[in-house]
């Protein structure tokens, strides 16, 4: 793979992620959503995000320190081997955070149509953030960094 193929995937990988953890508690969407929430499915709907902010950061570890080992023992150089570095980290990351086991999902706690349709809503955003993130990543080394491969 070359040069630029890897830089255009870790951007890729890169805007996702930036983008998708941009997201606020705050938007209002996650507002709506929360005013709609009984006591006991707040306290399961924190203990849901604590889960999963915890197991994202144990994806983005591994993936570092996985990265770290591959690309230092590498004979990448320069631009090359950063690029590389964000794909494995970031790649290693979202792979283990898709396959890593959930305790529970939000949905099997929720009790009303509106509750579910404020979900799919939360759910819709983030999948839109995910997607702009990857085309603004690709978009920004095509126009700002395509010339580091040379």
């Amino acid at each position: 793979m070359t040069c630029l193929n890897y830089c255009v995937l870790g951007s890729a990988f890169l805007g996702s992620s930036i983008l998708t953890m941009m997201s606020s508690k705050y938007s209002k969407n996650f507002v709506n959503f929360r005013k709609l929430l009984n006591k006991s499915q707040l306290d399961i709907y924190n203990v849901i995000s604590k889960e999963r902010m915890s197991i994202y950061i144990k994806g983005l570890i591994l993936g570092i320190l996985l990265a770290v080992l591959i690309t230092f023992n590498s004979s990448l150089k320069g631009t090359n081997k950063l690029c590389v570095f964000v794909v494995i980290a970031l790649g290693v990351n979202y792979l283990f955070y898709s396959l890593h086991p959930k305790s529970s999902y939000m949905l099997l706690h929720l009790t009303s149509q509106q509750q579910n349709e404020a979900w799919l809503n939360i759910y819709k955003e983030m999948k839109l953030r995910c997607k702009l993130g990857l085309l603004l990543g690709v978009a920004g080394y095509i126009l700002l960094g395509n010339g580091l491969c040379k």
